[in-house]
């Protein structure tokens, strides 16, 4: 079996087992005439699976929330095929991102309650956070802090499954000169929260293909070029696909059910 049929036939199972939980074709003035009666996936030549939107029952809200990677990848997501909704718009999602420069944790709170003000609760929160932070303060201390907002956010939000998106490795740290001791802590970090957050029923994203040097950094150590965009992107869409279809608890995760935080 080629590596195209995997793919298709990775789809065809994610639409089937989507079919009856709580996603839905979107609405005709988004996606155009094709999503607003049936949702087509096309597996070959000969075999078209046609989903009447009768079996949806609702939308699946998602909301990014970050710092200026989240902003650049909105960005980037624009102009590529299947555009800010990263292709998903077939099961129901919608996705609302918000990215500021500089945002750290301790911007977190506020900008979630704004952020309640204005667009409905999501199913998923995905937070991609911290990385401003790393350096700032003593380890401890930080996770500490993230964990507590964490739950703060969680009390708001309490019908929303929390996604913990990896901090990225970067060349360039805002508060250490240290690359070393900076990817030790990152590494530290991302660990004691995905463990948290998989616990209290969450989820955790990773970029295991996102490598520190100037293929997927840009030039200051810390954005992403487009290549690395593109698999932050990938990566995301994913995810959010196996969360919803098959249960799965972290993404990339081989076997959609361990939790598994390496």
């Amino acid at each position: 079996m080629y590596s195209g049929d995997v793919n298709l036939t990775l789809a065809f199972f994610l639409t089937l087992s989507c079919k009856r939980t709580d996603v839905y074709n979107y609405r005709e003035k988004y996606f155009g005439r094709e999503g607003s009666n049936h949702a087509i996936l096309a597996l070959n030549n000969d075999d078209i699976l046609a989903l009447n939107n009768d079996d949806f029952s609702q939308e699946v809200s998602v909301w990014i929330v970050g710092s200026s990677l989240i902003r650049n990848a909105f960005v980037h997501a624009r102009s590529r095929t299947g555009g800010v909704n990263l292709g998903l718009h077939r099961i129901g999602v919608k996705i609302w991102w918000q990215g500021y420069g500089g945002m750290g944790i301790k911007d977190l709170e506020s900008t979630i309650k704004r952020l309640m003000k204005y667009e409905k609760v999501p199913k998923y929160l995905v937070l991609h956070i911290a990385g401003n932070d790393l350096g700032k303060t003593k380890l401890g201390f930080l996770r500490n802090e993230i964990k507590t907002t964490l739950e703060k956010v969680q009390s708001y939000l309490p019908n929303s499954s929390i996604v913990w998106s990896q901090i990225l490795p970067r060349t360039n740290w805002r508060h250490s000169i240290s690359q070393d001791s900076m990817m030790a802590c990152r590494i530290r970090i991302n660990s004691a929260i995905a463990s948290f957050v998989l616990k209290n029923g969450g989820h955790y994203i990773k970029y295991p293909d996102i490598l520190p040097n100037s293929t997927f950094l840009k030039e200051d150590g810390v954005h992403l070029t487009d290549l690395g965009n593109d698999i932050f992107l990938n990566n995301l869409q994913g995810a959010l696909e196996m969360f919803i279809c098959s249960g799965s608890y972290t993404y990339p995760d081989t076997f959609g059910t361990s939790m598994c935080i390496s």
